[in-house]
């Protein structure tokens, strides 16, 4: 399967099988951060508050988006 690496504001109607957004320890999103947030329904932003996510180097949150969210 071809992957492709991108670095562009979303586009309102973003299809993709998977994404990465890079977060910080601040944990503060990037304008492309609060587009997907607000397209996902708050979804990342809701999970960013969860405790045990640091934003420290090599540390993941997976976020599964529900049907028809992504």
């Amino acid at each position: 399967m071809p992957a492709a690496i991108r670095f562009a504001e979303p586009a309102p109607n973003l299809q993709a099988d998977f994404l990465v957004l890079l977060i910080g320890e601040s944990k503060a999103l990037s304008a492309a951060g609060k587009g997907l947030d607000k397209t996902s329904g708050g979804l990342i932003s809701a999970a960013l508050k969860i405790e045990r996510f640091t934003g420290k180097a090599g540390q993941t949150l997976p976020i599964v988006l529900p049907a028809g969210k992504g």
